[in-house]
């Protein structure tokens, strides 16, 4: 699969201070990239570093499979739509018109061009409104629209669904997916809420403290997160001790009525049912859970948290 973007070691110091620190990450042709991590992980200085809006103290990007320079940065920024943080426009304004204002500045020849773009975002009843009369999310549309109006390669998207609410985040998400599935684009996406990233990615990349924790394939994070089961039962006590018995589970965490089990075998689950209905416990419920990446991004980022502190100690 073609590499559309990726960085070397890229760095950006300011202070004295590596906020975005060695960050090498990975985007493939026709993949939706989650770029995601805390608010201040440096998730949006990597993104102005990539468009060149940053000037990185040392690594570099490489777009379309060659190295960005001052010489090159123009013909390759050519072939990127982005959003940076809130998009701003014109506000007393058409839709329609400050996309024409974009599409001169663009130089896009074809004037149908406005309506294609407004088609996908599901605006065009809307053309003609000012956008002062936007809603956040409608606003978050056009953004997208004006990204996409030079049908650029890769999409870049800072944050899209910061500040909406549930309707406007969903609504973002599916048109994310549509643009990637239907139009064919390379997207990366940075956010915060790991939620709804894991609804519209091929793979994420886990920014924490201006260092990528870890670059992941969504179907192999899928296969490596260890499962477990959750049982509300009527006496968890005496289950334990029936499953430590009978089943050498160790790893058992209990709250009030319910127990947490890390699954080693996932066959044991009907198995464990019946042991503890055969022994006059009642199972009110049982369900088997797949951790969230919201769960990796925890885990990681403690994990990394506690090494630190151990090296700080040492």
């Amino acid at each position: 699969m073609t590499t559309i973007l990726q960085t070397k070691d890229l760095t950006k110091n300011y202070k004295g201070k590596n906020v975005v620190n060695q960050v090498n990450i990975h985007v493939q042709d026709s993949e939706v990239y989650g770029f995601i991590g805390q608010n201040g992980a440096g998730k949006t200085t990597t993104i102005r570093l990539i468009l060149n809006l940053l000037q990185a103290s040392s690594g570099h990007v490489e777009l379309f499979g060659e190295k960005v320079t001052n010489q090159n940065m123009y013909k390759h920024l050519r072939r990127i739509g982005s959003i940076i943080e809130i998009p701003g426009f014109y506000s007393n304004l058409s839709a329609q018109e400050n996309l024409e204002i974009h599409r001169i500045m663009m130089d896009v020849k074809d004037k149908s061009e406005i309506k294609r773009v407004l088609d996908i975002v599901n605006l065009n009843e809307e053309k003609t409104k000012k956008v002062a009369h936007y809603s956040l999310g409608m606003k978050q549309r056009l953004g997208i629209a004006r990204a996409m109006l030079h049908n650029p390669d890769l999409l870049i998207l800072d944050e899209p669904t910061n500040g909406l609410d549930p309707v406007g985040i969903v609504e973002i998400r599916d048109l994310i997916i549509d643009i990637a599935k239907k139009h064919g684009k390379t997207i990366l996406v940075s956010s915060h809420i790991l939620a709804e990233v894991e609804k519209m990615v091929n793979k994420v990349g886990i920014l924490h403290h201006g260092r990528l924790l870890e670059e992941i394939q969504k179907e192999d994070f899928q296969q490596k997160s260890q499962r477990y089961l959750v049982y509300k039962v009527s006496d968890t006590q005496q289950s334990v001790k029936l499953l430590q018995q009978h089943f050498n589970l160790q790893q058992i965490n209990i709250n009030e009525d319910t127990l947490t089990i890390q699954l080693t075998d996932e066959r044991l689950n009907g198995s464990i049912t019946k042991l503890l209905v055969e022994n006059q416990i009642t199972v009110m419920e049982s369900r088997m859970v797949t951790p969230s990446l919201e769960e990796l991004f925890i885990k990681l980022t403690e994990d990394r948290g506690n090494r630190h502190e151990q090296a700080r100690i040492s």
